[in-house]
């Protein structure tokens, strides 16, 4: 391990963030952690040494050249940011802000307003990939912001993943991540309908899986299909409190739809009241996929945005 002399404030640490935090000590980054739940956060300085526990967002942010923050959704992202104990309160004039976390455009809108008003660099870094790629250095980093900041930020990329898309502005970079989000949410609806398609001919799922690996040669598709093929997943799990699916003026209102100009269609698995929705359930998919099977009755595209929302979702 190499000692860079900086530090990061790290702000959560579930399993995409544990991850990446790691391999930042690893890179030899000094890390100022907090977390949500204490008891996690006191796990990985158990396991890193090096790594200082703090009290609050804002005392990780403190004496920090970048503080980086990977969370569930805009809700968290907003709690952790501002006020008395955010991090905003805690970054000096070097710090720079980088947002790992999936969140809709209107928050990243929100947060480039403020860091800019504060005047402190603010940059967008949502990721792809999953926990395991995160753990093996493997993700894609989707970068928005100035120039000078995404330079600052490159040895910090360099050692959580394997490359980086960069773009002007927070933004477009959380948009891209959306829209990949989408991209992978179709898959898994397509690849779906192409596994029921041809066990219901006598092709076997993993069979079928061979094939169009090799044909379409995407990491997406084989490692999504091939969780599908053999039913490696968590299966979809009722919400709590859930009264039913949500209705077409709720799904407008989601998060993710404010600031991109797009309206919220009610998922076709729910219109046509196909399936477990037919039976007034709504469910929470702790894993993407387990939504395919459900998927393979409806053609239901948008089902994503009634699970997952995408923005704040488990695609990865």
């Amino acid at each position: 391990m190499t000692e860079t002399n900086q530090s990061v404030g790290f702000i959560g640490l579930g399993n995409m963030g544990s991850a990446m935090a790691k391999n930042l000590a690893q890179a030899g980054f000094r890390l100022r952690v907090w977390n949500r739940n204490p008891q996690k956060a006191k796990e990985l300085v158990r396991d890193l040494p090096q790594a200082q526990l703090c009290n609050t967002p804002r005392e990780a942010a403190e004496g920090s050249q970048f503080v980086v923050s990977s969370l569930a959704n805009d809700e968290a992202v907003r709690a952790v940011t501002f006020g008395p104990d955010g991090t905003l309160s805690g970054m000096d004039k070097d710090c720079t802000r980088v947002e790992a976390s999936t969140i809709s455009v209107a928050l990243s809108q929100e947060l480039e307003s403020a860091h800019a008003k504060a005047q402190r660099r603010f940059v967008a870094a949502p990721v792809f990939g999953r926990p395991d790629a995160a753990a093996q250095r493997q993700l894609w980093i989707v970068a928005g912001g100035p120039s000078d900041a995404l330079e600052r930020c490159a040895p910090l990329f360099a050692a959580i993943g394997q490359g980086t898309f960069r773009f002007a502005r927070p933004p477009h970079a959380n948009l891209m991540k959306l829209v990949g989000n989408l991209t992978i949410a179709s898959l898994i609806e397509t690849l779906g309908e192409v596994l029921v398609l041809a066990e219901k001919g006598g092709v076997a799922p993993g069979d079928a899986m061979q094939v169009l690996s090799a044909v379409f040669q995407s990491p997406v598709l084989k490692g999504y299909g091939s969780r599908i093929a053999t039913q490696s997943y968590r299966r979809a799990s009722r919400r709590r409190g859930a009264q039913g699916p949500p209705s077409d003026r709720e799904l407008d209102s989601r998060p993710l739809y404010r600031g991109i100009g797009a309206r919220a269609r009610r998922p076709r698995l729910v219109r046509d009241g196909h399936g477990h929705a037919r039976r007034g359930r709504a469910f929470r998919a702790e894993d993407c996929v387990s939504v395919a099977p459900l998927l393979c009755f409806s053609g239901a595209l948008t089902l994503a945005v009634q699970h997952s929302h995408l923005s704040g979702s488990s695609y990865r």
